[in-house]
């Protein structure tokens, strides 16, 4: 049996260059609702590092994060991270 399309969203997640800078624009511009606030975690957080290692599946030292969540709550995470390998594009 095809799954029902169009396939629900309940969390998406973004990589940016200003933590801050996304959150703010996400309020001001689409009335976002901030969940959680950002906030650094680096490899020295035990857990906190792990999981989020897991979950972006990147190298990282340091990483910022925030969340946010739209008007029909959707889940939206910014995440910063202290330097990447590739292109920006």
């Amino acid at each position: 049996m095809p799954p029902e399309l169009p396939r629900p969203l309940t969390d998406v997640g973004i990589a940016v260059p200003d933590v801050d800078a996304e959150m703010d624009w996400y309020q001001e511009v689409l009335s976002f609702d901030v969940l959680a606030e950002p906030r650094t975690i680096q490899h020295s957080d035990g857990e906190s590092w792990r999981l989020a290692r897991l979950l972006v599946g990147e190298e990282f030292e340091t990483l910022r994060v925030g969340q946010l969540a739209t008007g029909n709550q959707v889940g939206l995470e910014v995440f910063e991270f202290d330097a990447t390998d590739g292109p920006s594009e």
